[in-house]
């Protein structure tokens, strides 16, 4: 059986929800490549203002750092796209939106961008969750939208894991 990405969206959103409401704390997001599509997926379970915060669309570096605290020399010595900024991202949004966890992206979904090191569909996820931090680096493939959606699906999965 071959279920639609979406469906596994759906699914994966009202797991974070369920997982939520049974420990009892708040998660938000911060996103660059997935543009807002985390929350997005979030907000389609109803009743997911009892467990979701919010998020914030940090594509700007000048955003990440403004809002999310993510140090200028982190994005100069690491990059904006990479592990740092990603884990950077996702610690800041839970003092920013003042949540127990919440999960980062940031990458390139292309057609353009990258480079040798991180080519395009090259995405960073982080989670964090009530002190514990974890980082994906995953290199998908597809048109833009379709990276932007494996790249939901893997950031919701993967703050789902920290549940457990």
């Amino acid at each position: 059986m071959n279920i639609s990405i979406d469906t596994e969206l759906a699914v994966a959103a009202e797991a974070l929800g369920k997982a939520c409401i049974a420990k009892g704390i708040m998660v938000g997001t911060a996103e660059s490549c997935t543009g807002g599509m985390i929350a997005e997926s979030c907000t389609a379970i109803s009743g997911s203002s009892s467990w979701l915060r919010g998020g914030i669309v940090a594509y700007d570096p000048a955003v990440k750092q403004k809002l999310l605290g993510v140090a200028e020399s982190t994005i100069a010595n690491a990059g904006v796209v990479s592990k740092e900024t990603a884990i950077a991202m996702a610690t800041g949004a839970t003092q920013a939106l003042d949540c127990a966890g919440a999960v980062a992206t940031t990458g390139y979904a292309g057609p353009t961008g990258g480079d040798a090191n991180n080519p395009c569909g090259t995405v960073y996820i982080a989670a964090a969750l009530c002190g514990n931090v974890e980082c994906e680096r995953h290199v998908f493939q597809g048109s833009r939208e379709e990276v932007r959606k494996q790249a939901t699906l893997a950031a919701l999965k993967l703050l789902v894991s920290l549940f457990s």
